[in-house]
């Protein structure tokens, strides 16, 4: 595929344009959307990048994500409706579950798009595929082959904004690599360079391609869980900063106030302060080190006192 694709600008455009990564830990799924993230800022654009993952450690199913749009960004929870869906692994499954009819599927496999489409049951929808496995395992020491710059080659073709020189420039300059030395960056630009040459492109809308069905995930009931760590500490949880967790900033409309205490009940953090905690009656604000933006304090006021707003413009 010779030709950049014309699918998204992810600078012009005023949406936001939203892509996951299904991979598995020690792919690097989440080194590639931060310089992804990089890339679409050196075009002009506004970027976020994050990954989800538990406490293993390679070989477990990761997701990583990146929001990308020509104004500020204000979301920074996970997403659940995805533009492009990045596959560094096929074996894990559930890649149609947000999707919809315009979004792009990029696949690391040595097989022919149209044929991966059908086995993992993408849908009819637009594929790339490039072999970023066997690019780095051509190009790359055993133990350290990571398909992730190959792939970055090939999804560079969905960003008109962007060129592959951009993205060789935004890698040269990924601190993970640089750290490792000139050789590591060199080989993986050559592996970007790689996976922008030699992806391959099916248009497969108005096909008969199958879409798998998505098996919504089972709630357990909390006896099913198994036991969870022992707290061995007690009277530590004020040094733990939580506030960085928060996405919603929580904001007293002293106005609207009767000091009925409701929040201060429901608060699952105690971080409504108050002019008394033995004996309150008078609410005068938020811990906003160790509140977390879970909103129960809103959800349970009865009197409009409390709104909220997105923490990224309360930092402004």
């Amino acid at each position: 595929m010779s030709q950049k694709g014309t699918y998204f600008d992810t600078v012009k455009s005023p949406k936001v344009l939203v892509d996951v990564w299904h991979a598995r830990g020690n792919q690097g799924a989440v080194g590639a959307v931060e310089i992804l993230a990089r890339l679409a800022m050196k075009a002009g654009a506004k970027a976020s990048s994050f990954g989800i993952f538990g406490a293993e450690k390679a070989g477990a199913p990761i997701m990583a994500f990146n929001r990308l749009s020509a104004n500020p960004i204000e979301a920074f929870y996970a997403p659940n409706r995805y533009d492009i869906v990045v596959i560094l692994d096929p074996t894990i499954g559930g890649f149609t579950a947000g999707t919809h009819d315009e979004t792009i599927f990029v696949v690391n496999t040595p097989k022919a798009p149209e044929v991966i489409a059908r086995e993992l049951e993408l849908g009819p929808s637009r594929i790339i595929a490039v072999d970023a496995t066997g690019i780095a395992g051509k190009l790359m020491k055993k133990g350290f082959q990571f398909p992730n710059t190959a792939m970055l080659g090939a999804v560079v073709h969905l960003f008109p904004e962007t060129t592959i020189e951009m993205l060789k420039e935004t890698i040269s300059e990924a601190s993970n690599l640089v750290e490792k030395g000139e050789e590591i960056v060199a080989i993986n630009i050559k592996a970007t360079e790689e996976g922008y040459e030699k992806c391959q492109e099916f248009d497969g809308r108005g096909t008969d391609i199958p879409k798998a069905k998505i098996i919504p995930l089972k709630v357990f009931n909390w006896w099913e869980f198994e036991p969870g760590g022992a707290i061995i500490t007690t009277g530590n949880s004020h040094e733990k900063k939580t506030g960085t967790w928060r996405t919603e900033r929580p904001v007293h409309m002293q106005k609207n106030c009767t000091d009925c205490m409701l929040c201060f009940q429901f608060c699952p953090d105690f971080c409504i302060l108050v002019d008394d905690p033995k004996d309150p009656k008078k609410m005068l604000g938020f811990d906003y080190e160790h509140c977390k933006g879970c909103m129960i304090c809103k959800t349970n006021c009865e009197f409009n006192a409390i709104a909220s707003i997105p923490e990224a413009r309360a930092k402004k």
